[in-house]
């Protein structure tokens, strides 16, 4: 449409959503409780270890 001069409009729709959804199960788990990391390792060595194992790690 050029009535929007460059302007971008976007319409997004989410199904399949159930009624109970966000709802947490009974008998779930727990959220994990985070450890503390040791510190052995430097701020410059964590950078050479992935985001993933980093998280992992603390």
């Amino acid at each position: 449409d050029e009535a929007m001069q460059g302007e971008v409009k976007i319409t997004v729709i989410a199904t399949g959503f159930d009624e109970n959804y966000g709802q947490r199960r009974k008998g779930g788990k727990a959220p994990m409780a985070r450890e503390e990391t040791n510190g052995d390792m430097d701020e410059k060595d964590t950078l050479d270890v992935p985001a993933f194992i980093r998280k992992k790690i603390r």
